[in-house]
């Protein structure tokens, strides 16, 4: 079968972009059952050329969605249909495992996936392409039958993640990206009140192996020319166990591939300064801690299960080792007021953090926060499909922190941001002058700093932040 897989534009396109993973792994695994499958990133072209998954004969098409997307997937959906009635139409990505059957209401999607989709896309393109298997025996999905909404069983969590092909990336222009993502594990075992990762990933953690993830640098490195750009480690806890990432700095130097590499989803209750002076010897630049908030009682009121003083120790040992720290905050969580942003703003200048960035609380169904404000507080907007994480816009207020004083507090947050970023640019090329590290000093890259300081510039001057419609 000729398959097309295809990313909505998210019309905010971030200053690093990278392939999209979920439909890497679809492609790859459609390339090991014996077919063709295309990538099409909507996100990069122009309008004509978006639409050249029109001008193509697919057999099947399958569209990734977060929420935010899904009216772009729809809009896909439709021009599909239009041109012809009869193509097969899959939605899958996280917006499936949030609304689920909802997905149906318009009428143009055929099936759904939720969870993990490797397998369960692997099973669905044996059973279509064999016409004569029921549906309802592959776990995972949601379709429509008859004008029936019928639900498979759920799909267990995939065990072994080793067993996982490498993405497989070779439809897309590579060069379009600045950094090639790669996840090492998924899942999350803790329960912030704000994160939907459990119904997305589920909450017990499992991981790859360091050889396993070796190899898909290599691979990288050989298949997509990825050598001197960067590598992005996209998991949600990336450091739950320290010997683990010890174990991969270890073998990265062993085998002498001299990358450099970045990791979300860091958390600072699990970083002995041991750890981090490999991950700094092994290529690692810096690392994004969700902190939300210095003030104690929220951190307790969101389950963050680490507190201010871990945070601060965390943040002084990755200074130590060389590496810098990306700190997220948000604004509204339980607990949030005007005040503790005002002692969240002091306490990132008191501790001269630089790389920060300020987000609204968004609640989505089946967290914790959306049943927050269901009983404590009230909606201003309630279709999550507008909720984006760089609004300006607060989406929900409780009688201690009102939508006039949210929006106030993303003001004071948003200048204060800007102006952090526009001084670790500077901070940032002189420390490489004093370290002796050349080689971040490209015209390349210093022309690349002076737009980014153009922006945050403009930004400051104008109080610039994305716009958003409700």
């Amino acid at each position: 079968m000729r398959i097309a897989l295809i990313s909505p534009n998210t019309n905010i396109l971030p200053e690093e972009s990278f392939p999209h993973l979920g439909l890497g792994y679809l492609a790859a695994i459609a390339k090991q059952e014996g077919h063709e499958a295309k990538i099409f990133d909507l996100r990069f072209g122009s309008g004509s050329e978006n639409k050249q998954y029109l001008q193509e004969d697919f057999d099947l098409v399958g569209i990734t969605a977060t929420s935010f997307t899904f009216s772009k997937a729809l809009r896909i959906a439709q021009s599909l249909k239009e041109k012809n009635a009869k193509t097969k139409i899959i939605l899958g990505g996280p917006h499936v495992s949030i609304a689920q059957e909802e997905i149906f209401l318009n009428g143009l999607f055929d099936i759904g996936v939720a969870g993990e989709g490797e397998y369960t896309f692997r099973e669905l393109l044996a059973a279509l392409e064999k016409k004569t298997e029921s549906l309802q025996s592959i776990p995972g999905l949601i379709y429509t039958e008859k004008k029936n909404i019928i639900r498979s069983p759920v799909r267990q969590w995939i065990e072994n993640l080793d067993q996982l092909p490498i993405p497989d990336f070779t439809s897309l222009n590579m060069e379009s990206y600045s950094r090639y993502p790669i996840f090492t594990s998924r899942g999350c075992p803790f329960q912030c009140v704000f994160c939907n990762c459990g119904p997305l990933w589920g909450k017990r953690w499992r991981f790859r192996s360091p050889e396993n993830i070796i190899s898909e640098i290599r691979y990288a490195q050989t298949f997509y020319h990825w050598k001197n750009r960067p590598f992005t480690i996209v998991d949600d806890t990336f450091n739950l166990i320290p010997e683990r990432v010890e174990a991969f700095c270890d073998l990265l130097l062993e085998e002498k591939l001299n990358i450099h590499y970045y990791a979300w989803g860091f958390r600072a209750d699990r970083a002995p300064l041991q750890m981090l002076k490999k991950m700094k010897e092994s290529g690692c630049i810096s690392v994004s801690i969700g902190i939300e908030s210095a003030n104690s009682e929220v951190l307790k009121k969101i389950r963050k299960r680490e507190s201010i003083e871990q945070i601060t120790e965390t943040i002084r040992n990755l200074k130590k080792a060389g590496i810098y720290p990306v700190c997220l905050f948000m604004i509204g969580n339980p607990g949030d007021s005007l005040e503790t942003v005002k002692e969240t703003i002091r306490y990132i200048r008191e501790n001269r953090l630089y790389l920060i960035t300020f987000n609204m609380a968004l609640p989505y169904p089946k967290t914790e926060l959306w049943n927050y404000v269901e009983n404590r507080g009230t909606f201003l907007y309630k279709d999550y499909t507008n909720f984006h994480h760089y609004s300006e816009k607060p989406i929900f207020e409780t009688p201690d922190f009102t939508a006039k004083e949210r929006s106030e507090a993303f003001r004071r947050a948003r200048r204060f941001e800007v102006i952090q970023r526009l001084k670790f640019e500077a901070i940032r090329k002189v420390d490489f002058i004093l370290h002796g590290e050349f080689r971040f000093l490209s015209w390349k890259r210093v022309e690349a700093s002076i737009w980014r300081m153009g922006k945050y510039f403009l930004d400051l001057v104008f109080q610039r932040v994305p716009k958003e419609k409700f």
